[in-house]
């Protein structure tokens, strides 16, 4: 039985370096244990897993960093142990390419392909040398948020117990039944204990905030399909912020934009994902 509320520190919470801790157990060959306090509607986190696999990918190969990652996820993981298998398909003096699968009893519940390299802060190396139409920051102040408390009858997650979830006004009426009808969810994450984020943790937080959708019309669950993430930068310490949108919603299907920014107003994460999603009959 899930209490009846889920607020930050509330149960067991963990660094989210050790929930996402993998095992060697051979040679390319880890093993994870997926925490159910790091789930939402049953069903383990996308992007907790999807950690879990960078992790591995970090220890099968020399590069530092996660900086792309396409994931398919092909069957429902269950709570409990999963194996990873590592396969390395490029390696060079600046990028390593691997392909991660995470079985459960034999079967495959998430296939990827991963990048992996050296990151820079922002500001250093390069720089930006040009912006040909990325997502502007919203002008949403951190103390303006509200802390995102879900409940088993609007929004059954145990993760949000693990984390800080600052939601705007605007993108917090689906809890209520009302949605802005924008599509659209804004506002800050932090990971508890002041842990800061890295590229990592990034991965994670492109799939940590509700369905883009719920702030269209309230419906069943969201289901990930494909999911896309680009790191491009260490991030500044602190919080992160970041804009969640829905684009064209058809034939049960929707597309979904994540932007992150960390606390100096750099980009330092973006992710793209393809979802299930059936509307209420009768909407837009």
């Amino acid at each position: 039985m899930l209490p009846e509320q889920y607020p930050l520190m509330s149960r067991n919470v963990q660094s989210f370096a050790d929930v996402t801790a993998v095992v060697a157990e051979g040679d390319l060959r880890f093993r994870a244990d997926l925490d159910p306090n790091w789930s939402t509607a049953g069903v383990p986190s996308g992007g907790y897993i999807l950690a879990s696999l960078v992790r591995a990918g970090l220890i099968a190969s020399d590069k530092p960093h996660v900086v792309s990652m396409t994931a398919h996820f092909l069957n429902k993981p269950q709570f409990g142990h999963a194996a990873i298998e590592a396969v390395p398909l490029r390696r060079s003096r600046s990028t390593d390419q691997l392909r991660l699968t995470m079985t459960q009893q034999d079967i495959p519940c998430v296939e990827t392909t991963i990048g992996l390299s050296t990151l820079n802060p922002k500001g250093s190396g390069e720089g930006q040398f040009w912006d040909g139409g990325s997502e502007v920051r919203p002008n949403i102040a951190y103390d303006a948020c509200d802390l995102f408390v879900s409940t088993p009858e609007r929004y059954p997650s145990p993760m949000m117990g693990q984390l800080g979830l600052r939601l705007d006004e605007r993108s917090m009426g689906f809890m209520t039944g009302s949605p802005s009808e924008r599509g659209c969810l804004d506002g800050w994450l932090e990971l508890a204990g002041g842990e800061n984020f890295d590229p990592t943790s990034l991965v994670f937080a492109l799939d940590a905030l509700p369905p883009a959708t719920f702030d269209i019309q309230p419906t069943a669950w969201v289901p990930t399909l494909t999911l896309t993430a680009y790191v491009r930068a260490l991030p500044a310490p602190g919080p992160v912020q970041i804009r969640y949108r829905a684009g064209l919603v058809q034939g049960g299907r929707v597309d979904q934009y994540c932007t992150i920014w960390d606390s100096e107003g750099a980009i330092v994460a973006q992710g793209t994902q393809l979802a299930s999603v059936r509307m209420p009959s009768g909407s837009h």
